[in-house]
């Protein structure tokens, strides 16, 4: 796909696409501004399990019950205190 139609398709400028298509931008992990990730790689994937497995059995969440699950595991881990999260602050 060409670059212009590539930039029509998905909504980038077409002269940042081509920019990064001839190196002159990074295309890779760029830094990230703000608070890191409040859990570890393997908590995450503690939680996203637990998601899962309830997903298996028919049990879903809506998003303000996998936040208050979220906020309840950060606290059980010591890593918040009972203020609640917000979406940016373990989404990241």
């Amino acid at each position: 796909m060409s670059v212009y139609k590539a930039s029509r398709v998905y909504g980038v400028p077409e002269s940042t696409l081509r920019d990064r298509t001839l190196g002159l931008q990074p295309t890779g992990d760029l830094p990230y501004v703000g608070p890191g990730p409040l859990f570890s790689k393997n908590e995450e994937s503690q939680l996203v399990e637990h998601v899962a497995y309830m997903t298996r059995i028919v049990y879903g969440y809506s998003r303000q019950e996998f936040m208050s699950l979220a906020t309840d595991y950060a606290i059980s881990l010591k890593k918040k205190d009972g203020d609640g999260l917000t979406t940016c602050s373990f989404l990241v």
